[in-house]
């Protein structure tokens, strides 16, 4: 297989950011921040929103491969939630009406913080205080307390700091790996990685279930589809189709389903809400 790409951070600048459409579309005085270094290359970016009552059975997340940690800034019940990738559409967990801070990390960038399997995440929600006792309830303290974005920034990224300290015990080829879907939008086939990186399927996806949470043939399925919604927004909607074929789906039923599964409507529909 003759294939090149960017390892490493020097891919970061073309890699996609995962997004939630779904999610982020009609949420009220939502702020999205974007990291500095040395936090880049583990955080894609911190995020504020206060959540309504009405808005509660529209929002839905779709897949983006990504894990986050997230704090309900409720005075009287602060609590934190690591949050893993939804594998197909599913309404989040959100138990409170209140305001929210987090974060979203790069995929396969999660593990050094959360000492566990990754995969214990994926389609589901763990409160922080069960992973690291007192220091998460601490930290879900601390946040809640905080009076300004910058202030819950800080405090996560010391937060990040010490953990950082800590050696990961991920194979320095993984992020190689994730670096070749990104670069290649998901359109990779698992023979390919097998042949590129000289490891077996099973071993590949034993690695990328512990450290990222999901095997590579989902993550490239996920990364595949997050690029497509990208080009979507900014095609005409006879372009669609057209779309669709350049990402390695077959014909329309293919793409139709696909869609529905992921994103819970078909792909004209997305088309006019980004509209």
């Amino acid at each position: 297989m003759e294939r090149e790409f960017l390892s490493g951070s020097a891919a970061g600048e073309r890699i996609l950011k995962p997004g939630q459409p779904l999610f982020v579309r009609g949420m009220e005085e939502y702020c999205e921040v974007h990291p500095r270094q040395p936090y880049q290359d583990t955080v894609v970016f911190y995020y504020s929103y206060s959540l309504s009552p009405h808005y509660l059975e529209k929002v839905r997340v779709i897949p983006d491969g990504c894990i986050d940690l997230y704090f309900l800034c409720d005075r009287n019940a602060p609590r934190a939630y690591v949050v893993g990738t939804p594998t197909k559409l599913k309404k989040p967990f959100l138990p409170s009406v209140c305001e929210y801070f987090g974060m979203r990390f790069w995929p396969g960038m999660a593990h050094p913080f959360f000492p566990c399997f990754q995969r214990e995440f994926t389609d589901s929600e763990v409160a922080l205080d069960n992973i690291l006792a007192e220091e998460g309830r601490r930290l879900a303290e601390q946040i809640t307390m905080a009076s300004t974005l910058q202030e819950r920034i800080c405090l996560v990224n010391a937060f990040l700091s010490r953990r950082l300290s800590h050696p990961s015990r991920a194979p320095l080829w993984m992020r190689d790996v994730i670096t070749m879907i990104f670069q290649y939008r998901g359109c990779l086939k698992m023979s390919w990685l097998e042949e590129y990186f000289g490891y077996s399927s099973r071993y590949l996806r034993m690695i990328f279930e512990r450290y990222v949470g999901i095997s590579p043939k989902k993550m490239c399925r996920t990364v595949r589809f997050q690029s497509m919604l990208k080009e979507m927004k900014t095609s005409r909607r006879h372009d669609l189709l057209d779309v669709a074929l350049a990402h390695g789906y077959y014909d329309q039923s293919h793409f139709d389903h696909e869609f529905q599964l992921l994103c819970g409507s078909s792909p004209g529909r997305f088309h006019s809400l980004c509209k």
